[in-house]
């Protein structure tokens, strides 16, 4: 007889835990979705390797393969409620970050100065982005069913950034031919 209970009570509680884990899923499931405009609010940062930038174009054009050591700046991308995102580049990083890979070059070419070379591959990599502030700014919309938000800048040119496992925002940028990964601050 002690037998038999013990199996209904064991196959009783294993029925609740199947039936309360089901329940708790299918919730979290609608919730992820629906908070999804919600989780991605506040400012997600990531780094940009700059020599990587700098030393593919020069690779390519020279037809040799250059594999520099990775040079960082960081990045960001704050998303506001408004549907509004601004995108920023560390201006004083990058220009950090282009300055060593440039300044064995410059001293070769007459009347350069890395300053004039920052800048113009500053103009080269970020066309939509202020060079003082280093911002781009625009509107984004969510996709729930991609677990993406594509953003658009002032010309009207469109990035999609697709929500991670990890939950990590990543973004492939084929002007730089890199992938951005972007962490919750």
């Amino acid at each position: 007889m002690y037998k038999g209970k013990f199996w209904i009570a064991t196959t009783l509680l294993l029925m609740l835990i199947f039936y309360l884990s089901s329940c708790n899923n299918s919730n979290e499931i609608d919730t992820r979705e629906e908070s999804l405009s919600n989780y991605i609010l506040g400012e997600w940062s990531g780094q940009v390797d700059v020599a990587d930038i700098m030393y593919k174009e020069l690779g390519d054009e020279l037809g040799i393969d250059l594999s520099p050591e990775p040079e960082y700046c960081d990045v960001s991308i704050s998303f506001h409620e408004d549907n509004t995102y601004a995108y920023t580049i560390d201006v004083d990083g990058f220009a950090k970050a282009a300055g060593k890979c440039v300044e064995p070059y410059v001293s070769g070419i007459m009347g350069f100065s890395t300053e004039n070379l920052i800048n113009l591959i500053m103009q080269y990599v970020a066309d939509d982005i202020s060079p003082e502030t280093g911002t781009e700014e625009g509107s984004y919309t969510i996709n729930n069913e991609q677990m993406g938000i594509t953003v658009l800048d002032g010309n009207g040119n469109e990035k999609i950034l697709y929500l991670m496992e990890d939950g990590s925002l990543q973004y492939e940028d084929d002007e730089i031919d890199q992938v951005i990964t972007f962490r919750k601050n």
